[in-house]
């Protein structure tokens, strides 16, 4: 008999924005935004008594005052239908961005039409950011996220796919103490202006002696 697997592959958190890369702009949708079609719907959690659906809006666990859309799996209330997202964009790539707290498993497809191409990775939501370049900017892409309840064996970190190439990265979120810091940024900046200073420095001086030389060689020249 199929039982369902442990709580935690169900985990998946969408952070509070996807952003689409546009040929002419960067394009970001919260989690919560109208373009993006649950299934089964998403209801606010902070309505208990009517929110039994499979996708729930929480307050956010990684920012304050945010809020992020969350799935645990299947619920009786939403038929046990399995949790999907669909989102049509036209662009070059796309970045969707997930909780510090989400262990799930999904696949994600990419597909357009006409012509009709399609391509679906799994991959590990816990990377918390999943980044898609290589998309054609002249078409309609549909993306859908289906969370996959069954644990699955590792794939690779990219696909390619003749005339449809998209590369889907897991990129493993940077800790903070990895960026630079003011210091650091101040200190690039000072040593740039030292260099540039520096430099002028050198080419005074040799200036400088090359007018001493030449005025040397002009008072050795003139005559007594």
């Amino acid at each position: 008999m199929l039982t369902r697997p442990p709580f935690q592959w169900w985990s998946l958190l969408l952070a509070s924005w996807l952003a689409a890369a546009c040929a002419q702009a960067n394009v970001t949708l919260l989690s919560t935004a109208s373009e993006i079609v649950y299934s089964p719907p998403s209801c606010n959690n902070s309505q208990a008594a009517a929110c039994a659906g499979a996708w729930q809006v929480i307050p956010s666990p990684d920012t304050a005052g945010a809020y992020i859309t969350s799935t645990n799996g299947p619920t009786v209330g939403s038929g046990d239908l399995i949790p999907q997202l669909f989102l049509n964009f036209q662009g070059t790539g796309l970045d969707i961005r997930t909780s510090t707290l989400s262990t799930a498993t999904v696949n994600v497809t990419l597909s357009t039409q006409d012509p009709t191409i399609s391509i679906t990775r799994e991959v590990d939501s816990a990377a918390g950011l999943i980044t898609v370049i290589g998309l054609p900017e002249d078409l309609v892409t549909t993306l859908s996220l289906t969370t996959n309840p069954f644990p699955s064996t590792t794939l690779p970190p990219s696909t390619v796919i003749p005339s449809f190439a998209p590369t889907i990265t897991i990129v493993p979120v940077i800790e903070e103490s990895q960026k630079q810091t003011p210091a650091d940024i101040v200190a690039e900046v000072l040593g740039a202006i030292l260099g540039v200073t520096l430099g002028a420095l050198g080419y005074a001086a040799v200036q400088f002696y090359l007018r001493l030389r030449r005025r040397r060689r002009t008072q050795t020249q003139t005559p007594a």
